[in-house]
């Protein structure tokens, strides 16, 4: 199922269509989803996501969707941007990459070693 609805933008609480359209058109998503579905008009489509209520679509056929989430990444002009990571996925991200299991144990060896002496 997809959902067309104008969602308002939910801030730092999470993702929405807003964040969604900076890199993408959801409109001409939604016109692809529903390319085998004649009924669903590129005006009927507009309609519906610009609705109050939501409309629930069921799909002829299941198409994966994957939405990537990015707190860092070089723009068009070469330039870093960093934004705030609202779900705390790069800190258990970097415990992953820079754990590093011989220093752990080095260090609690030297810790239990100190508190012997």
């Amino acid at each position: 199922m997809i959902r067309l609805q104008n969602l308002c933008s939910q801030g730092k609480n999470g993702l929405s269509v807003t964040d969604v359209s900076e890199w993408a058109n959801p409109k001409k998503l939604a016109e692809y989803l529903l390319r085998n579905q004649p009924e669903w008009t590129s005006v009927k489509i507009a309609e519906a996501m610009n609705a109050s209520e939501e409309k629930w679509v069921t799909l002829k056929e299941q198409i994966p969707i994957f939405i990537t989430y990015f707190t860092a990444w070089v723009d068009h002009d070469g330039l870093l941007n960093f934004r705030d990571d609202i779900y705390g996925r790069d800190k258990k991200l970097a415990e992953r990459l820079f754990e590093n299991p011989i220093q752990k144990e080095e260090l609690r060896n030297t810790t239990l070693s100190k508190q012997k002496l």
